[in-house]
């Protein structure tokens, strides 16, 4: 059984039905619990409650790097290594900072 609304026709469209039918063929579909509403309502609220602290709390002490999740693997672990590489470099760890360098691009090439 197909799943809405994340059913995908095979053309590459996006079939979703308000009735329980896929759009594109008939079939029927399930709603799981994580697709229903008030599920990402609660999960709206807990991060608000309890992820929204957490960052406001590292930001002010100018401990958060934010990173753009948009962009490509390589971009994210270009700006990953950048940042390890100032903070290493502030505490005078040269070793360390080749060795999370290297481990970071392993990790990259085995994806």
């Amino acid at each position: 059984m197909k799943t809405a609304p994340l059913a995908v026709a095979p053309d590459g469209t996006f079939v979703y039905s308000r009735f329980g039918e896929c759009d594109f063929d008939g079939s029927a579909l399930a709603i799981r619990e994580d697709d229903r509403r008030a599920t990402a309502l609660k999960r709206l609220q807990l991060y608000e409650l309890q992820t929204v602290p957490i960052l406001s709390h590292y930001s002010k002490k100018g401990n958060l790097l934010e990173i753009d999740g948009e962009q490509s693997r390589e971009a994210i672990a270009q700006e990953i290594a950048t940042a390890i590489r100032s903070m290493l470099c502030m505490s005078g760890s040269q070793d360390v900072q080749l060795s999370l360098e290297e481990d970071a691009l392993n990790e990259l090439n085995r994806r």
